[in-house]
């Protein structure tokens, strides 16, 4: 008896606490039900269903303010950020891209999936698509105005995430597992190899040779893939909800837990992962994305939740250490010469080459830039003079195009911005 009282008295201590090293910072109720969430520009962007894309603007997290929204004709299930584009799954009616380089969002193109878009991720050049009941279409986004469904991957299961890394596509496949697919001709990928997991597979992200799984109510399964017709689980852990959603920053795995909120899993050892926070949210965590120590949760019916995760070292604060290239045009519009500042760390790695496309998609002007203009290792920023188009050039949107011809392990090899010509 004396030992039942005990337990009763001092465990509901431990069973029902609700954080361990997050905290909230603020949250903002939307319209529609939050399924995906990505973040750039200092906004968030919430996938929304049937009420589209919700704009919130966090500049003050602690006040977040939804500012804009942007309706489709379908259901937004996903969203992803490349620098100033926002790229949307948009279910029945494929998928969208979103010039979001200020408020509110212009729509730039609308493409047709094979299947129903649930997920879209980018990689370099290519957009991969999950599309349910047909697998990955991969889609040129070399101008981003213009996808161009190269190749699509059928799967016999229902595929609701995909990620690339390198030559493969790892690809969540619900009741099948994990699956990996050979992307080394974009245009024809193949089988290379799968395996099943314990519960529904929803989400996948990949570290190295490393994919995470967010397996439903078999949480994160970590899947070594150094051999990919051969992969292999090393570790798990198990969660309280239903692992829905998974993010990979620094060492660390955050995984939205529909009923268990955020929960964060240390994976400096991948075959030994550890849970070592976590914050149930008020509403069902589905979505998440972390950046500049938040993590943004997309909470179902309540809305958006930003929560701080600085305790973690993630080392992708933006403003200490940009994980991507950006570029700026300035001014813009012009009418003799735009000058076109490169920023991120990887830009001082590999000398980039600077490409103008116009509107179609065709090359206007290449421009490579040697070693020697590079910026000192120390420093974060590449300046290029600018662009000075030709007599002959007309009036026009042009695209700036940054290309780095050896590619990075993350996959961040190209990045655009419009700039407008005025003759």
């Amino acid at each position: 008896m004396r030992k039942t009282l005990i337990i009763i008295a001092f465990f509901p201590l431990i069973l029902f606490a609700d954080s361990l090293h997050v905290s909230m910072l603020g949250r903002v109720n939307l319209l529609g039900t939050g399924a995906g969430v990505a973040f750039t520009n200092g906004r968030a962007y919430v996938a929304a269903g049937a009420q589209g894309v919700r704009v919130v603007d966090v500049a003050d997290p602690s006040e977040p303010e939804e500012i804009y929204y942007h309706p489709t004709s379908g259901n937004v299930m996903g969203v992803w950020a490349d620098g100033d584009l926002l790229y949307v799954a948009d279910y029945h009616a494929g998928i969208r891209v979103l010039d979001v380089t200020w408020p509110p969002p212009s729509e730039i193109s609308n493409v047709a999936t094979l299947g129903y878009a649930l997920n879209v991720q980018t990689e370099g050049y290519y957009a991969y698509v999950a599309q349910y009941d047909r697998g990955v279409g991969i889609f040129d986004v070399t101008n981003p105005s213009f996808p161009d469904n190269i190749g699509n991957f059928d799967s016999p299961c229902y595929t609701y995430d995909a990620a690339a890394s390198g030559t493969y596509c790892y690809l969540a496949d619900y009741g099948c597992g994990l699956r990996i697919v050979d992307i080394s001709y974009p245009d024809t990928p193949t089988e290379a190899g799968s395996i099943d997991t314990d519960d529904f597979a929803r989400g996948v992200a990949v570290r190295g040779t490393d994919v995470y799984i967010a397996d439903g109510l078999f949480g994160l399964r970590v899947m070594d893939c150094s051999d990919p017709s051969d992969p292999v689980e090393i570790g798990f852990v198990n969660t309280p909800g239903r692992a829905l959603d998974v993010f990979i920053a620094g060492h660390y795995a955050f995984v939205a837990d529909k009923d268990g909120g955020l929960r964060v899993i240390d994976i400096a050892s991948p075959a030994d992962p550890q849970e070592v926070g976590f914050y149930e949210t008020p509403g069902e965590a589905k979505g998440v994305w972390v950046a500049d120590e938040m993590a943004f949760i997309a909470d179902g019916d309540s809305g958006l939740a930003i929560l701080d995760v600085s305790y973690f070292e993630t080392g992708i604060k933006e403003t200490e250490l940009p994980e991507s290239i950006g570029i700026s045009v300035f001014p813009n519009p012009f009418n003799s010469a735009v000058e076109i500042t490169i920023d991120g760390v990887w830009a001082v790695c590999e000398p980039p080459v600077i490409e103008i496309l116009d509107v179609s998609g065709r090359l206007v002007e290449k421009i490579p830039i040697l070693e020697s203009e590079l910026a000192e290792p120390s420093s974060t920023n590449v300046y290029w003079t600018g662009w000075q188009p030709s007599a002959s050039t007309g009036s026009g949107v042009y695209l700036v195009r940054v290309r780095f011809e050896r590619p990075t392990s993350r996959g961040d090899k190209i990045i655009a911005k419009r700039v407008v010509y005025l003759k």
